[in-house]
């Protein structure tokens, strides 16, 4: 579940970025522009966790039960090829690439949670 939480965050903060500065290295011209960034992401982070928690959100059981034969290292897998091309694609510094990967890793990591959920 951490990997949603990271993925959400960079997918909500790249949006941001896009929306106030206009790109990553506008966001990184100055000190000030990266604090106004992170703090406007930890203020939007912040409402939409407290929402999904007063809603009742979320996973809270427990995952060994409802594990299936090489889910470990397969979910591991996934999870290096991830993040081998984030960190091209961070590299690249385009934008426009960084919202569909992330938010395909998003959607692929709570569409497993929520089938694990459901299988339990």
């Amino acid at each position: 579940m951490t990997v949603v939480g990271l993925i959400s965050f960079v997918l909500i903060q790249t949006v941001i970025a896009i929306l106030i500065f206009g790109s990553v290295a506008s966001a990184q011209a100055s000190t000030v522009s990266g604090y106004q960034l992170q703090a406007i992401t930890a203020l939007i982070v912040g409402a939409i966790s407290w929402l999904l928690y007063y809603y009742g959100y979320g996973f809270s059981y427990d995952f060994e039960n409802a594990r299936f034969r090489y889910e470990r290292t397969t979910v591991i897998f996934i999870m290096v090829i991830f993040m081998v091309i984030a960190t091209i694609v961070l590299y690249l510094n385009d934008l426009w690439i960084n919202i569909p990967l992330f938010g395909a890793g998003l959607l692929f990591f709570l569409r497993y949670a929520n089938k694990k959920e459901r299988d339990y």
